[in-house]
């Protein structure tokens, strides 16, 4: 084993120094030097909390699925034998070859990529996304800009199914990896997803350590965004805990580049919407300045953060 769990530490530090945060995954992975046993994080078998979702919550035969930071390919190829088409990536060459090492007759598309750098035709193009421990061992912003672009990869309807260490909020920060705490795993709640599962656990190590286990799906109507529907917007509102339906107050629409069509409904709506309630409404353009969100993210992080007697909504991309 050329790299033991402290020699790592000192590997990831090595390369952060030298501003390339995530490349010691191709150094360590190549240091296996094609044995998976040496890859000391790996459980050589598919998690237990996965296996038992899809067992439980079939879905239609032929139905797409992701792992994220795929590993040695236990998930992907659990996914695999229960009938989904599988992509699984790593940013590491390295891996994908002990992947097709252990698994040579295998099914699943491995493919090499960077969470942060997704091919475009990837998003909203999977009906099961499966992360497990990615985010942990990023740092930042690059925390949050995988959380949301692991959002981005599910389909109407499709689910995103995470698992994690955790921890308690504001303790053990100066852990490496840094596991999540409750608010930052919610954040995928204020990507535009619903939480249909959630389980906070204590594994069978010794010591235990602590994990999450949760499951977001995207609402059925948003491969595109949009406020065809009164009852879809008011749920959104609702969604954002917006308590100021009775009181008058300036709603300010900022929008980027939507369809002719959309910006029209969606405005138009809005307006009405709030003219009915004795609201003062204004439609603004902007350059975007948030990228790669979501409707429904923007209006929960935006209007759950004003509290005051004005708003603002963003429609955003």
């Amino acid at each position: 084993m050329k790299y033991p769990r402290n020699e790592t530490l000192q590997l990831s530090k090595k390369y952060a120094a030298n501003g390339d945060p995530n490349g010691w995954f191709e150094e360590f992975y190549a240091g296996a030097n094609g044995d998976f046993k040496n890859v000391y994080w790996a459980d050589l078998k598919p998690n237990p909390f996965l296996v038992d979702w899809i067992n439980e919550n079939p879905k239609p035969e032929n139905a797409k699925a992701i792992v994220i930071a795929c590993g040695l390919g236990d998930d992907a190829e659990a996914l695999a034998s229960h009938g989904y088409q599988v992509t699984a990536f790593e940013i590491s060459q390295s891996a994908i070859e002990l992947c097709l090492k252990r698994f040579p007759e295998t099914r699943v598309d491995y493919r090499l990529a960077d969470l942060l750098k997704l091919p475009e035709d990837w998003k909203r193009g999977f009906d099961l996304i499966y992360e497990c421990n990615t985010i942990q061992i990023l740092v930042g912003a690059e925390r949050r800009q995988a959380l949301e672009a692991i959002a981005e990869l599910a389909s109407p309807g499709g689910e995103v199914l995470v698992s994690c260490r955790s921890r308690e909020s504001n303790q053990g920060l100066d852990v490496w990896p840094l596991a999540l705490d409750k608010n930052e795993i919610d954040g995928f709640k204020h990507t535009g997803l619903n939480e249909i599962h959630f389980l906070a656990y204590d594994d069978d190590q010794n010591p235990s350590v602590p994990h999450f286990f949760a499951v977001y799906q995207r609402h059925t109507n948003t491969k595109s965004p949009t406020a065809n529907s009164a009852q879809h917007l008011t749920e959104c509102i609702t969604r954002a805990g917006i308590e100021y339906l009775d009181q008058s107050f300036k709603i300010s629409i900022v929008y980027t580049k939507w369809i002719n069509k959309l910006l029209s409904d969606t405005c138009g709506f809005l307006y009405d919407y709030s003219k009915a309630r004795g609201f003062n409404i204004t439609v603004l353009r902007t350059l975007p300045f948030y990228k790669g969100t979501s409707f429904l993210q923007r209006l929960s992080v935006l209007c759950t953060t004003q509290h005051s007697y004005s708003s603002t909504v963003q429609l955003a991309k």
